[in-house]
């Protein structure tokens, strides 16, 4: 058995009606006009289940241990079948889909499953930059298993051309019979001892630290931040509804403005735009906002060291400088904001 990673059990100890720890991602696929038919849901089965073998987090299940004594396990699912995990819808419009989207990612996961599902929408219409009906393959993840870049990673190996080698993250996990509650719960007492002397000298150091802190106050050596983000209509605690859209930019565009600007990178430039498009909204919404907005960013730690964790990422606060009105100032103060988290 392979232990859940604390950071992938946070994600499932969080999660609440308000706030699901699923995401989507969606992939639109055009029919070959040299195909005498688009392919039916059999062949798109068969397809995906030939990947999917491949791809040894996708067979994988939660355990969870008696009264959460200690953190789940991931096994593997001796009642794996991919069809378990593939539905197939008939389509329409792309507003049609964004609000059917907008449900989906609200619906909790079969936690008695692997975590994943996959959405086959065929004959939507109307999706930007896509002439005629494409069919729209939808993935469903829970955070717990998969953070963007090994979703992305699955997803890929789904839908390539060829069946790919093994997949995996963390230690591999052997086909074993699911173990039973009882030696769970027999293993979580034994490791009490221990868990409680992690807990101990955890409270220890913070109470050391918070020490140090209140002595640098009262020296001068230390002074809290200052609140630098304003209130405004998206401070707010979250209801149950979704919605959301989707902005199309063009990669080789964005690829020449990176070229032209020098010393900024596309993500800046994405940035930038959220920014911009958060300035108009709030000033027609809230009028002018004084301050500006900060974003959470996930940074990669995949290549700085080695864990056994599926979110494999550190959130970056990064300042939007969403009270510059010039957007070339902005992208570059948006650069510099980027490196100081970085860096931090």
């Amino acid at each position: 058995m392979l232990q859940v990673d604390p950071r992938d059990a946070v994600f499932l100890y969080v999660e609440r009606p308000v706030a699901w720890q699923t995401f989507l991602s969606a992939y639109a696929f055009v029919p070959d006009r040299s195909q005498a038919r688009p392919a039916d849901h059999r062949q798109i089965a068969r397809w995906i289940a030939d990947r999917a073998r491949g791809i040894a987090v996708l067979r994988q299940r939660l355990v969870r241990v008696p009264f959460d004594l200690d953190h789940p396990y991931w096994v593997e699912d001796p009642e794996h079948s991919v069809e378990d995990h593939l539905f197939f819808h008939d389509g329409s419009g792309w507003e049609e889909l964004r609000e059917w989207m907008a449900l989906l990612v609200q619906q909790p996961m079969d936690r008695s499953r692997p975590l994943w599902e996959l959405h086959v929408v065929t004959g939507v219409r109307g999706i930007p930059g896509v002439e005629g009906e494409a069919t729209v393959a939808v993935m469903k993840f829970h955070h717990s298993m998969a953070d963007g870049e090994l979703s992305t990673t699955i997803s890929r190996a789904l839908f390539g051309a060829d069946p790919v080698p093994d997949i995996r993250q963390g230690a591999p996990v052997a086909a074993l019979p699911v173990p039973a509650p009882a030696g769970l719960f027999a293993s979580a007492v034994r490791a009490c001892p221990r868990k409680v002397g992690e807990l101990v000298g955890g409270l220890r150091e913070f109470r050391a630290m918070r020490h140090r802190l209140l002595v640098e106050r009262e020296e001068g050596t230390h002074t809290l931040p200052v609140a630098k983000r304003p209130r405004t209509v998206l401070n707010q605690p979250l209801g149950p509804d979704r919605v959301f859209d989707v902005a199309f930019l063009p990669l080789d565009e964005v690829r020449d403005m990176r070229t032209a600007l020098g010393e900024v990178t596309v993500n800046d430039l994405v940035l930038t735009v959220i920014a911009g498009a958060l300035r108009r909204y709030l000033q027609e919404v809230d009028g002018p906002t004084t301050g500006s907005l900060a974003a959470a960013v996930p940074m990669s730690i995949r290549n700085a060291c080695a864990s056994e964790s599926r979110n494999q990422f550190l959130t970056m606060a990064v300042d939007l400088h969403t009270a510059t009105v010039d957007p070339i100032a902005r992208v570059r103060a948006i650069h510099r904001s980027v490196l100081g988290s970085a860096s931090g």
